[in-house]
């Protein structure tokens, strides 16, 4: 890689006019599909590993909540007494 950049700035220093033609090329053939393959992609599965990950959290979580709530309310409907006794 340095290497690379050692001739861009030679071809910088004898032709500054050929200078830039030659860094985009050297950008868009060997760098960016290089940062895409090796750092791009693996950022993009991980990202659809995190997405799975609060995904099911978030699924589990509502579960938990809906059995709980289920069960709080079945209790407190049916524990409760609409007419309790009278204080004497």
């Amino acid at each position: 890689m340095t290497e690379v950049i050692g001739e861009l700035i030679d071809i910088g220093i004898e032709k500054p006019s050929n200078f830039l033609v030659v860094f985009v090329k050297w950008f868009y053939i060997d760098f960016l599909p290089f940062v895409i393959l090796y750092i791009g992609l693996p950022m993009f599965f991980l990202g659809i590993l995190l997405a799975f990950a609060f995904a099911g959290g978030t699924l589990l979580f509502m579960f938990i909540f809906f059995i709980f709530m289920y069960y709080f309310i079945k209790g407190t409907i049916f524990k409760s007494n609409p007419f309790p006794n009278k204080i004497k």
